[in-house]
């Protein structure tokens, strides 16, 4: 048996609390308090269910058995109640965390890891829909019932946090029976989850995601100390990953002073990691990011006991990496800005505005407002890359209210300055100019620009402009420090709205073809049907369905299914007008909103299956795709969205079935 390890405890609060649920169930809440007497518990029970506080071996194991006397064996550990799941302080949120139930059956070792120190668990696939589940109790432990049956409880009850029933368990051999470990076949009741219920989980997951690095952002523009928001960024990573610890090693570059910060991991495991991270060479179970900008600052690390984390996770990693590097590079500008008083007072209150966070159009406006306070300038530019070719000017002040208007979102081609690496220009009128430059200049007396940076790359350019007096500018020491102060902070705060705008998209549209998904196009429909219910509107609801894409995937390939379906979104977001709502629901199904349908839908019905007809470019070849399609009318079909597309979908099958009967008549 293996080494338990190191840890002021072997059972977690969150563990205490799932074990106080089955007596609460069975025997009420009241009952609690004289079962944790009669178990030798002295401490409170808001203390034992605390998730910083771990329970010794034989505290849990008294407890757990004063628990199976109470209720009445532990048979009755088999059925955990769901409440365990919801209740417990992270437990939750970590299943949730992962995608799917098998995601969570595949990963069962580093979950439990998180919760006790007991037994080391892992699992094997069998078949789809069936798993085994092993538990092997660590050297000085000696198995129990209660332990085992209280561990098959949980996995029973765990499908529920993916809205699916109950799995079956049985248990196969058992180590408190003498065996070698224990070993318990799980057998999922369906793979089918309520798509409502996986849909909000999803949901949560990406918002909760969101929230963390809002938060985390939030801090690194705070004013906070480096030390503080180092802490702030693997605490998150480790509520965003699962995993068993994560070390963060990072050195300042400006000062060469070193940071290691840790979770999940004692002291001496943090700075064995931290050694074992800069002679390289690493175990395969580490999923390592680099913490790179300008510069590459050291590493973030996820520490599991199997293999490393999934791919997603990988990115989320990477993004708190960014995060790291972001505010490493904060740091530094704000040391540089420090050298002169007024300066960093003036950057420091840019700081605090830039703590607000928003969308990237304003924080673009927050910094083009706050850089003549910043620097001795009439007007400024933030361009952000689009493409290679392109950018787009974010924000632009200082012109006069209708030209800042005009500039904003006009797209510009990309010049050198755009392109190049670490780039600073200064242009003076009446300097030696290159045609390009007069023209950049235009009417200015003179103007710096520099590139925004963030991640180690390029993403945009701030432009500041003086119209007369140009010692305003070129005439200080310090300039290049100054702009590029500006520059640093402008760069972190654009990129982390940027982070989080792609985020907010991530948890509203499918990620497959861009569109919509179901929450938010219900959304979008209940807004539209309150108002047709005050103007009047006529509204429809369009149910399309692919015919026989079963037959694109298993002949073509699920790549060729996945081009099909982006062409077919496309062509359908082309075809539609501007005011329709458009959304991908299921696999090969696509709901549309149609406001303003006097027709009820006919004319768009009649018409889309004309564009629909047009062969697909697919591969070497062509595709022709048949659409089923199911239309219900806002009052006469119903009066909110469930209705609606309850209507819609049965007309949609009804129309399916009725191309299928033909089909075999033929």
């Amino acid at each position: 048996m293996g080494e338990p390890p190191a840890t002021d405890g072997h059972y977690s609060g969150a563990s205490v609390r799932a074990l106080l649920n089955i007596a609460e169930a069975a025997l009420g809440a009241d009952a609690l308090p004289a079962l944790c007497r009669r178990a030798g518990e002295t401490r409170p029970i808001p203390t034992l269910v605390d998730p910083g506080t771990w329970s010794d071996y034989g505290q849990f194991r008294r407890l757990a058995e004063a628990v199976a006397e109470g209720v009445g064996g532990v048979d009755h550990f088999d059925i955990v109640p769901f409440s365990s799941w919801q209740a417990s302080p992270g437990l939750a949120d970590d299943v949730q965390v992962l995608s799917s139930l098998d995601a969570l059956l595949e990963r069962i070792g580093s979950l439990s890891a998180r919760y006790q120190r007991v037994t080391t668990m892992s699992s094997e696939k069998v078949r789809d829909g069936e798993w085994l589940v092993h538990q092997r109790y660590h050297e000085g432990m000696q198995p129990y019932p209660a332990h085992c049956a209280f561990a098959r409880g949980l996995l029973a009850q765990a499908p529920f946090v993916f809205g699916l029933p109950a799995a079956d368990v049985v248990e196969e051999t058992c180590q408190a029976r003498g065996d070698h470990r224990c070993t318990t076949r799980v057998t999922l009741a369906t793979s089918e989850s309520n798509p409502e219920i996986r849909a909000a989980l999803q949901s949560r997951v990406l918002r909760a995601r969101l929230h963390s690095i809002q938060e985390t952002i939030g801090d690194l523009v705070s004013g906070q100390s480096i030390d503080a928001v180092l802490d702030c960024i693997v605490a998150a990573a480790a509520r965003a990953v699962l995993a068993r610890g994560f070390v963060l090693s990072v050195v300042e570059p400006s000062s060469g002073r070193a940071h290691v910060r840790s979770e999940g991991l004692t002291e001496s495991e943090a700075h064995e990691c931290d050694r074992a991270l800069r002679r390289g060479g690493l175990p395969e179970q580490w999923t390592v990011v680099p913490v790179s900008g300008a510069d590459c600052y050291g590493n973030l690390a996820a520490i599991r006991v199997a293999s490393g984390v999934r791919a997603d996770d990988r990115r989320v990693l990477e993004a708190y990496a960014r995060v790291a590097a972001a505010a490493i590079e904060s740091a530094a500008a704000l040391d540089r800005a420090s050298r002169q008083a007024e300066v960093a007072t003036t950057l420091l209150q840019l700081s605090r505005a830039l703590a607000r966070l928003g969308s990237v159009d304003e924080v673009a406006s927050r910094v083009a407002h706050a850089a003549p306070r910043v620097l001795d300038c009439d007007a400024v530019v933030v361009g952000l890359l689009e493409s290679e070719e392109t950018a787009r000017i974010v924000a632009a002040y200082g012109f006069g209210p209708e030209s800042d208007r005009a500039k904003h979102d006009r797209v510009v081609p990309v010049n050198d300055l755009r392109r190049g690496n670490d780039m600073f220009q200064i242009l003076v009128r009446g300097g030696a100019l290159t045609p390009q430059q007069e023209q950049k200049l235009g009417t200015a007396a003179a103007l710096v620009a520099v590139q925004l940076h963030a991640g180690g790359t390029v993403i945009g350019w701030l432009g500041v402009i003086v119209n007369d007096r140009p010692e305003r500018l070129i005439g200080q020491p310090d300039l290049e420090d100054r702009v590029r102060g500006l520059a640093s902070m402008a760069g972190t705060a654009l990129h982390n709205a940027q982070l989080l705008e792609a985020i907010a998209f991530q948890a509203d549209h499918d990620p497959l073809t861009g569109l919509a998904n179901f929450r938010l196009f219900r959304a979008q429909a209940e807004q539209t049907l309150a108002r047709a219910r005050r103007e009047g509107d006529e509204v429809a609801v369009l149910f399309l369905d692919l015919d026989r894409f079963k037959e694109v995937n298993d002949r073509l390939g699920h790549a060729d299914g996945d081009r099909l379906l982006r062409q077919v979104a496309l062509r359908l977001r082309v075809f539609l007008r501007e005011s329709d709502s458009l959304a991908r629901v299921g696999g090969d199904e696509f709901v549309v909103l149609l406001p303003g349908a006097r027709d009820g839908g006919a004319t768009v019905v009649e018409k889309l299956g004309e564009v629909m007809r047009e062969p697909f470019p697919l591969g070497a070849g062509v595709l022709e795709v048949a659409v089923s399609t199911g239309v219900a009318r806002f009052g006469p079909d119903g009066d909110d969205i469930d209705a609606l597309l309850r209507v819609a979908d049965m007309r949609m099958y009804q129309q399916k079935q009725t191309k299928r009967k033909a089909a075999v008549r033929v």
